[in-house]
């Protein structure tokens, strides 16, 4: 044996590879760790994620902050004794004569054969005869008392404490109350998506003050901040199932006696009324105001002009052909494309994981017959698909988050069945086999958690799809339906007039920053969650 042989070679260290001690992972780190020290390296993704919970807060606080129900309302003449009744009363001319015409909301002509009515002010009573031949749904009263007349014209100077009594019954109570129509509304949407997100709000603080308390105990056990955060959005998401499900019961909710009324214009014809209302004091539905349709951005009408104690408030974003206020309606989309996204990407991973498993696992002719199937589906472009089950079935919210979860799986059933095929050769799935070990426990207790990767990587893509295919099929007419809020159908109403920019810039730019967000968070996800490219 030579010298050479014997004597430690030199070892070039320009070559030899390196780990960086900052880099290598520590001894003992779980997976998750792993995929979130890789995930923070890319830095268009990390700052997407931590856009998200903003877009998720604009749609839980829509309604705190665009809402035309006060959240403090003064009656100022008089207060409802019960939920469904409350006295009204006009004065109007009748022949050249001033009269007054008393009604009671609720009260349907039917419902009471009293020919009379009796007005009980502070020192005197007042009859009021029921007028022959009236068709009404509601009772109505008529009386001609000049002294009545005379009283109630005063009103806007002095109060009149008055009290309503019809077959006996008292239907109104004698002074002005506070009432908090914001609140009733809340509890009672006209839309189950508004409902689940309204429930999110009602339990948003007391979950952040749980959430900050369990974490204050954590950081004292030195528990896993991962953990931590995963633990607390869990919490919430249980808690938001929760206040659903109670409020669900009937007579749990409190009910909402105001959806008749328009107290932005009772508030602007009565002196003696007045609310506290949100930021904006819009109606996301359909304001129907002629005076303000296809207003550009920062619009606000004259107080000449006004009609509506909200008609001079600032239209931040414009208005569109019907007087709805843009700016409003964006923020409800919000709620929209959130549902709709991960509602139809829940539904399409569900089944396309359990679908692609269950070829992986059994192959053969389960395994044909399951591949056969995912072709067939792909064959078909996806949106035309879906374009032509929304026209069959009819165009709605909950149509369109089922269409796209139904055709959407064949993809998640591909990569599922990939991943599955490969885990099922490894030893530890032989093992359980030996251990006896039924297939069904093999399949969805050991393969299926080390096969979730590929599905849980396009679940960000998908929900982007989603977003696009919901506002696409809004735009071309076979989406939501006005006059509910969706960025699409802003889209649409902007297409039939170009010139109105405002509704086609600010919609398109919503749906573009929300679409790459979720693209960004599912392009680092891909990174972070592919070995190949770790250090």
């Amino acid at each position: 044996m030579s010298h050479s042989e014997l004597t430690p070679q030199a070892v070039d260290t320009k070559t030899a590879p390196t780990v960086s001690p900052v880099d290598a992972p520590p001894p003992g780190e779980a997976y998750l760790d792993i995929v979130w020290r890789q995930f923070r390296r890319n830095k268009p993704a990390l700052i997407s994620l931590y856009i998200l919970p903003s877009l998720f807060l604009i749609a839980i606080f829509a309604p705190a902050i665009a809402s035309w129900h006060p959240i403090i309302y003064y009656d100022g003449h008089l207060s409802e004794l019960s939920r469904n009744w409350r006295a009204v009363w006009t004065l109007e001319d009748s022949q050249g004569e001033p009269r007054i015409r008393l009604r009671v909301n609720g009260l349907t002509s039917k419902q009471t054969t009293g020919e009379e009515a009796v007005i009980t002010s502070a020192d005197d009573k007042y009859v009021l005869r029921r007028a022959s031949g009236e068709n009404s749904d509601n009772a109505i009263y008529f009386s001609s008392d000049a002294k009545l007349i005379q009283s109630l014209q005063k009103v806007e100077i002095q109060p009149l404490q008055l009290s309503v009594t019809i077959d006996d019954k008292p239907y109104q109570e004698p002074v002005g109350t506070t009432i908090y129509p914001w609140w009733h509304a809340i509890f009672n949407p006209p839309e189950t998506v508004d409902y689940f997100f309204n429930m999110a709000m009602i339990g948003f603080f007391p979950w952040l003050l749980g959430s900050l308390v369990w974490g204050w105990r954590q950081r004292q056990r030195r528990a896993s901040t991962r953990n931590t955060i995963l633990q607390s959005l869990g919490a919430y998401a249980v808690l938001i199932v929760l206040l659903c499900l109670v409020f669900a019961i009937p007579g749990a909710a409190p009910h909402n006696a105001y959806k008749t009324r328009t107290f932005v214009n009772e508030d602007f014809k009565d002196p003696l009324q007045h609310g506290v209302y949100v930021l904006i004091p819009f109606n996301p539905i359909n304001d129907d105001d002629t005076l303000s349709r296809r207003k550009p951005p920062g619009y606000s009408k004259p107080a000449d002009e006004a009609r509506d104690s909200n008609d001079t408030a600032v239209h931040l974003l414009g208005t569109d052909p019907v007087g709805a206020d843009v700016m409003t309606r964006m923020l409800y989309g919000t709620r929209v494309a959130l549902t709709v996204g991960f509602v139809a990407v829940s539904l399409y991973l569900t089944i396309g994981v359990i679908v692609g498993a269950i070829a992986g696992y059994f192959g053969g002719w389960v395994d044909i017959l399951i591949s056969r199937l995912i072709e067939v589906m792909m064959v078909f472009p996806a949106f035309f698909l879906i374009l032509t089950l929304v026209a069959l079935i009819g165009p709605n919210i909950y149509v369109i988050m089922s269409v796209i979860g139904i055709t959407g799986w064949p993809h998640i059933a591909r990569l599922t069945r990939g991943e599955v095929l490969k885990q099922r050769e490894i030893d530890y799935t032989a093992a359980s086999r030996a251990l006896g070990a039924s297939h069904w426990r093999i399949l969805f207790r050991h393969i299926l958690p080390n096969a979730l990767s590929p599905a849980l990587v396009s679940a960000p893509f998908g929900i982007a799809g989603a977003i696009v295919t919901e506002s696409g099929l809004s735009l071309l007419g076979f989406g939501l339906r006005p006059p509910a809020p969706s960025w699409g159908s802003i889209l649409n109403a902007a297409s039939k007039d170009y010139s109105l920019w405002w509704m086609i810039v600010f919609p398109s730019l919503a749906i573009f920053v929300t679409v790459t967000v979720f693209n960004l968070v599912g392009s680092g996800l891909r990174d972070a969650m592919d070995p190949r490219l770790r250090v």
